[in-house]
């Protein structure tokens, strides 16, 4: 058993998104984004208050929750990410519990995560012991194994044997699964909100006995997010008391040897449930028979059947019989998973327990106003992970009161949101989500009207705090938003910015993306800052060509859109500065050029070192960007778009000159110089004119 809890610990503010089908439609990092943001508002404070973070998810790679909480800010605070199969999300909280109460924090941000894939839960890592292996093989040899899903059998062996033991009946599993779709209509976040008959229940396909169909959680996306605050957090800040929720009492447990007794209940986790539930309600000084709402994790209906029993809401073996008298529902003892619970919410594993949370946390308000309970002073939470983990969290308000409901036209009006987040399942504007990220990050609120010292100071600043992504010769980009980059040094001009800007204009957006240009302003030492939108996603220079085969067709067409967008009969780039880049030298041309003739008796002077001479004056002069290295590209993060960056060379030229310069850029970078070359040759098609004069340039 853990040591007790040395101080309170509370929520200060919840957040979530809808919890959707896994189509792939939104990714991990947007989802995590939404539900922080919404926390963060509900708690009115900043990322800047927040001291420590935990990140909730199971299937992704590692450190997905830097990528999600870097968004909000970067503030050298530590990162935790947690993975406890099912449980998840409700470790995310044991944990940011923990510290808030043992001091190791005052403000704790949690968000659980999660984007999956269609179907039921699949293991990843084939080349290695599976964690619940032993319980496949317990159940094997107790129950036998059959065709369908691996969880579906052992929750529904759980439900057999309750049915044998204790005398339930099929109908009784179909009823819970009854009564959490009908509770689900009224929660605006639930993935399904269809009601359906017992005898539609019953008839759905039969997945494993007494399982149908319409009695197991589907598998979902979405995320979820909850700021834990300590006492002191809370009283320098006596205004916000009135939202805060007590966590009365928790307990996170493991499995205990009954787990291997040969009852496909224990195997299950009943008696870590039992002994989590004791402990916590101890702690919180409660009677679970006297709380009025609860939210457990109803993964399948059976698993509801025997944690009701395991959590001591009905007699030993009784838990049929309060399902047969309503006393799960609205009008009997206690409503269980007014959510709709995991059955018609939903379960995206990382963000299903602090969803659990968010929904309590309503109803403690009195926000759930729609689906309220009377009488609510205390709630119960359950969340399980096989393999094993369970926490039992009580929550209480702060004041002891009683819940009563609260209008949404008052909701609307104290949180500023201009809703009810308990009762509609909107978003926030771009000021609000502004409004909560850290001051470094709230930068582009005034990027148009802060003076060229207060842009500078603050771009120096953000380097210094190590926001550096890049560094190109004579110059370094930082990011200094989340939509916002610098970069600045001394190689950086007013051509290159002019230059981007053009492009931003003119450019097919929908055939390459060119990052907007906001600001260019220069400090008194003579460096330069090119203000611009971020581009997310990863470089060019990073992926294998040889699985990204489309990349080199797809830089062939910008080359072939590049060189339709024509702009008069001034070559070079604009502004007053000559060009730039491979094909002039170390230190490119010191003026510009003011016609086709002027560059015309620049070239011929070099030229006539070898007794030969060219004429541009034929060809009509297109938008060339001069530098297509990888490094310069970046495949968005909708794995669609393609950024081209890096307008430092670029001028209005003939269009061969983009293919003069390809050889020159990247000696080292054989898989995509060549057959880039022989492709943009291919495509352009170069008269013997052309050709002629592509050498000579």
């Amino acid at each position: 058993m853990g040591k007790k809890q040395t101080s309170p610990a509370y929520v200060l503010g919840v957040g979530m998104t809808k919890f959707i089908k896994p189509r792939g439609k939104v990714d991990y990092h947007e989802m995590g984004f939404e539900a922080g943001v919404k926390a963060m508002l509900d708690a009115q404070i900043t990322y800047d208050d927040v001291e420590q973070g935990v990140a909730c998810y199971v299937y992704g790679d590692s450190t997905c929750g830097q990528r999600v909480f870097y968004q909000f800010g970067l503030t050298k605070i530590p990162i935790y990410n947690v993975n406890n199969n099912c449980s998840t999300g409700s470790s995310g909280l044991a944990l940011a519990r923990t510290m808030v109460s043992n001091g190791a924090a005052d403000c704790v941000l949690v968000v659980g995560f999660e984007k999956m894939s269609p179907g039921s839960l699949q293991s990843y890592f084939n080349d290695r012991e599976n964690p619940t292996g032993l319980f496949g093989m317990m159940m094997a040899e107790t129950r036998g194994v059959t065709n369908a899903p691996g969880a579906a059998q052992m929750f529904g062996n759980a439900g057999r044997e309750y049915m044998e033991k204790y005398g339930a009946k099929g109908e009784d599993f179909a009823e819970i699964a009854r009564v959490n779709h009908e509770h689900s209509k009224r929660n605006p976040y639930s993935q399904f909100q269809d009601e359906y008959s017992l005898e539609q229940i019953l008839k759905a396909p039969m997945i494993h006995e007494p399982l149908t169909k319409l009695q197991c959680c589907p598998t979902s996306d979405g995320a979820a997010a909850a700021v834990v605050v300590s006492q002191a957090f809370l009283d320098a800040r006596p205004h916000l008391k009135e939202r805060a929720i007590l966590i009365a009492g928790q307990t996170m447990a493991t499995d205990d040897v009954s787990v291997y007794d040969r009852s496909a209940i224990d195997l299950m986790g009943f008696q870590m449930t039992r002994h989590a539930t004791r402990t916590a309600a101890e702690e919180a000084g409660v009677n679970v028979k006297d709380i009025k709402v609860c939210e457990l994790h109803d993964c399948f209906s059976a698993n509801e059947m025997i944690t009701i029993d395991a959590l001591e809401l009905s007699e030993p073996g009784k838990a049929h019989e309060m399902v047969r008298k309503g006393d799960i529902t609205y009008g009997g003892k206690m409503v269980i998973n007014p959510s709709g619970g995991l059955i018609s919410k939903g379960h995206p594993l990382g963000a299903t327990g602090i969803a659990q949370c968010s929904e309590l946390v309503w109803h403690l308000r009195g926000w759930a106003n729609n689906r309220l309970i009377k009488g609510t002073s205390s709630a119960l939470q359950h969340n399980l992970g096989l393999g094993g983990a369970v926490v039992v969290t009580i929550y209480k308000r702060a004041d002891g009161k009683e819940a009563t409901p609260v209008s949404s036209e008052e909701i609307a009006r104290i949180t500023g949101l201009g809703y009810n987040p308990a009762v509609e399942a909107r978003g926030f504007t771009a000021e609000q989500a502004k409004s909560v990220l850290t001051y470094a990050y709230m930068m582009d609120l005034d990027i148009t009207t802060a003076s060229n010292e207060e842009l500078i100071d603050f771009c120096i600043q953000r380097g210094k705090e190590g926001a550096v992504f890049a560094d190109v010769i004579g110059a370094i980009v930082v990011k200094v938003s989340p939509t916002i980059a610098v970069k600045w040094g001394y190689s950086v001009t007013a051509a290159e910015a002019a230059m981007q800007e053009f492009a931003y204009k003119n450019v097919d957006h929908e055939i390459v993306r060119v990052p907007r240009v906001y600001r260019f302003v220069q400090d008194e030492l003579g460096r330069e800052f090119l203000f611009m939108d971020y581009a997310p996603g990863q470089k060019l220079s990073d992926l294998d060509l040889s699985i990204h085969i489309d990349i080199i067709p797809r830089i062939t067409n910008i080359i072939a859109h590049l060189g339709q967008i024509k702009h008069g009969q001034r070559p070079g780039p604009i502004g007053e500065r000559g060009p730039q880049g491979y094909l002039w030298g170390d230190d490119g041309v010191d003026k510009a050029f003011v016609s086709v003739a002027h560059l015309n008796r620049y070239l011929n002077r070099r030229l006539s070192l070898r007794n030969d001479s060219i004429d541009l004056s034929p060809y009509p002069l297109v938008l060339c960007h001069m530098d297509f290295v990888r490094r310069n590209m970046i495949l968005g993060e909708d794995r669609k778009s393609i950024y081209l960056l890096d307008w430092a060379h670029a001028g209005f030229y003939p269009r061969f000159y983009e293919l003069a310069a390809l050889p020159c850029m990247s000696p080292y970078d054989e898989p995509y110089e060549k057959p880039l070359i022989a492709a943009v040759e291919s495509m352009m098609q170069l008269s013997d004119n052309e050709k002629r004069d592509l050498k000579l340039v």
